[in-house]
């Protein structure tokens, strides 16, 4: 690094120490052993950010936040664990620094942390479109494919804006990131049987099924056995709303999907139809987009506060090609 850049820093380190030293020398009743050692390291660490340490440009602007960077460079040191690297940013984050040490500018400080994490924000939204615009580019099967991935993106998407509580760099960190997005979906939990008991929600609803025997006979028909999860139908949404953006309405291939799957289309919105809509469906009696007054199941309902969440809200009125063939 040029000197020149890491210049105000050097000269704030070198009256720290000369600061500890006068310190000693004056302290009442004398310095004690704990005090000359305490200052040996001081120095040590001194000599080496001076004439060993290839800073880059943000440790030394971190380390011109604290009104003693030598001595907050000292507790960094005795807790890095990287044998070949010093990296100042990341240890000031891991031992509390910006909580612990005295700051030169305290309310610079937060202002920095609010621009930061609403950079970060900006960026998540880049990530999402850019994302979105791949998506567009494949066809159904593919995007079907992908149902867990677009679950987890929507998802991370949703929380990093909305919920997460940000710790001291965790911003700057992810802002280090081309992808910050991509990297919080990839920790995205999808194995819902082990965050819930399904066991016992799932029971629940099989003894509830017991007792219609319109749900007996649905469950008899072999086609209808597998059960339609929440990534499934976040995928056929996304394939109705590509339909109306594309073509003005929504296309035949994807309402014979939407039927496939036991959902009905109903203001552009899909909501998971019950067996005895299923069957008069499938027997004729009731077109596949069904009226306003048929209450929305739970996946309906949870359909809809994503979408509130911030996906493109459905059009209004009945689209074009929405009944069904």
């Amino acid at each position: 690094m040029n000197y020149e850049i890491k210049r105000p820093l050097m000269k704030v380190i070198d009256k720290c120490l000369l600061d500890h030293a006068a310190a000693v020398g004056t302290k009442e009743g004398g310095p004690d052993i704990e005090d000359v050692y305490r200052l040996q390291n001081l120095s040590k660490i001194h000599y080496y950010l001076k004439e060993e340490h290839d800073f880059l440009a943000d440790e030394v602007t971190a380390l011109l936040q604290f009104t003693d960077p030598l001595t907050v460079a000292l507790e960094c040191w005795k807790e890095q664990d990287h044998p070949w690297e010093f990296p100042i940013c990341d240890i000031l984050y891991a031992i509390k620094a910006y909580e612990r040490f005295p700051l030169v500018n305290p309310a610079g400080y937060v202002q920095q942390k609010v621009d930061q994490i609403q950079s970060l924000k900006d960026r998540l939204d880049r990530n999402m479109s850019d994302f979105q615009a791949e998506l567009l580019g494949m066809d159904k099967m593919e995007i079907i494919a992908m149902s867990a991935e677009i679950s987890a993106m929507q998802g991370a998407h949703n929380f990093m804006k909305k919920y997460f509580k940000f710790e001291p760099g965790n911003a700057e960190i992810l802002l280090r990131m081309e992808n910050p997005l991509k990297f919080v979906a990839t920790q995205w939990r999808s194995d819902v049987a082990e965050l819930f008991d399904m066991n016992a929600q799932v029971g629940e609803a099989i003894v509830e099924a017991g007792k219609e025997a319109a749900v007996l006979r649905y469950f008899a028909a072999p086609e209808q056995r597998q059960a339609i999860s929440l990534e499934v139908q976040a995928t056929l949404q996304m394939l109705v709303d590509t339909d109306l953006k594309l073509y003005g309405e929504v296309t035949g291939d994807t309402l014979e999907a939407i039927q496939t799957q036991g959902f009905l289309l109903r203001d552009g919105a899909l909501i998971k139809a019950n067996p005895v809509q299923i069957g008069e469906v499938q027997g004729g009696r009731e077109s596949a987009a069904i009226s306003d007054s048929v209450k929305p199941s739970l996946r309906g309902q949870l359909h809809e506060k994503m979408r509130e969440a911030g996906q493109r809200p459905p059009p209004s009125e009945h689209p074009k090609g929405g009944e069904a063939r």
